[in-house]
């Protein structure tokens, strides 16, 4: 099985916590808990995510969660094409790799599917983007209802989730 830390891994920062929205930063903390977990083989790390989880959303809902994040964590896990970086949880900053996760639950949640595909292709061989951005679709889908957010179209927003490509530029003659 392929580990999540032994490839040269893509560093850096993307922007702080303090630009995404609630939920972005909820989906966020959950990942690199589940990330710390695996990395440190910590199961105390994993109760205390089911714990927030079940005081936010309820036990049926925090399941549904918990099965999504376990099935993309787990195609990341086996199928990187590189180690995968995350910041410890209460880090105030976004890495770059919590960046790819956090966009291609974006995309995959958004229907853009061969978006979602191109981003998952950032993290895992190509032959697994497919199954990974099913298991984004999955997560957002969980997540968004568990939340109450399904069909928010400012669910996973914010900072530089939100913003809109420049404009092309323009030439005047």
């Amino acid at each position: 099985m392929t580990s999540l830390a032994n490839r040269p891994a893509m560093t850096g920062v993307l922007s702080t916590t303090e630009e995404l929205n609630d939920q972005t930063r909820l989906l966020l903390r959950l990942l690199r808990q589940w990330l710390t977990g695996l990395s440190n083989n910590d199961t105390g790390v994993w109760q205390q995510a089911w714990n927030d989880l079940c005081g936010r959303m309820g036990e049926a809902n925090a399941r549904r969660v918990l099965v999504g994040v376990e099935r993309f964590i787990k195609v990341i896990n086996r199928q990187a094409v590189r180690s995968v970086m995350f910041r410890p949880i209460p880090c105030g900053f976004v890495g770059m790799d919590e960046g790819v996760m956090l966009l291609l639950l974006r995309k995959a949640g958004s229907g853009d599917s061969m978006g979602a595909m191109e981003t998952a292709a950032g993290l895992v061989h190509s032959e697994a983007a497919r199954d990974l951005s099913e298991a984004a679709l999955q997560l957002h889908t969980a997540f968004a209802n568990g939340t109450g957010e399904a069909g928010n179209d400012t669910f996973l927003a914010g900072g530089w989730l939100s913003r809109e490509r420049p404009a092309a530029s323009t030439t005047i003659h």
